[in-house]
């Protein structure tokens, strides 16, 4: 009988976690006006804001990682035979984004960017080589051999001379070990 009671009292009060929706209707109504002034004072700065800022432009190209290339990585030992005749193993696609995105490639287009930045605007301020290599994105492609690189700037001209400047280092510095390779044939034989 005591648990009846109990039971009685609690149904009777009302529970604290229901929402009072007249209440907030009322409570709304009562500062419409006030609703009203601040969604147009943020809509109003906010359009200035975004009218205001300038656009940030971005290009990009995609590497795609040659038949040749992966079967010189799988000729380099017996033992990743098994591994590679899925194709090319994601270590050794995680290594050609580790080269690209390197300062050994990255260096080049960087002085590069800041000569070419200086020539287009006398005044620009000095961006740092990781500010550089922030704004350059390199990612493999998921379940594929293709390396997708980005790059984000304020000038359009530049984004495409840092894009294919960056090509030209990539592919100076990835056939080095093949000319290396070569000369060492050479001299030997």
């Amino acid at each position: 009988m005591n648990n009846d009671s109990q039971l009685n009292n609690n149904s009777s009060q009302p529970k604290e976690e229901e929402i009072d929706v007249i209440k907030i209707l009322n409570i709304v109504l009562r500062n419409k006006s006030l609703i009203a002034f601040f969604t147009i004072f943020l809509f109003a700065f906010s359009s200035i804001y975004a009218f205001s800022r300038k656009k940030i432009w971005e290009g990009g190209f995609q590497i795609v990682v040659r038949e040749d290339q992966q079967k010189e990585m799988r000729s380099l030992s017996r033992a990743s035979l098994l591994a590679s005749l899925g194709g090319l193993s994601s270590s050794n696609l995680n290594t050609e984004v580790g080269i690209i995105s390197s300062s050994s490639v990255l260096m080049p287009v960087y002085e590069d960017y800041i000569e070419e930045r200086f020539k287009l605007n006398p005044d620009a301020k000095n961006i740092s080589f990781f500010g550089f290599k922030s704004k350059m994105e390199v990612k493999l492609k998921k379940a594929t051999a293709i390396v997708n690189i980005t790059f984000q700037d304020k000038d359009k001209i530049l984004i495409e001379k840092v894009l294919n400047k960056t090509i030209e280092t990539y592919q100076d510095y990835s056939g080095k070990g093949k000319r290396r390779n070569l000369q060492l044939a050479e001299n030997y034989l």
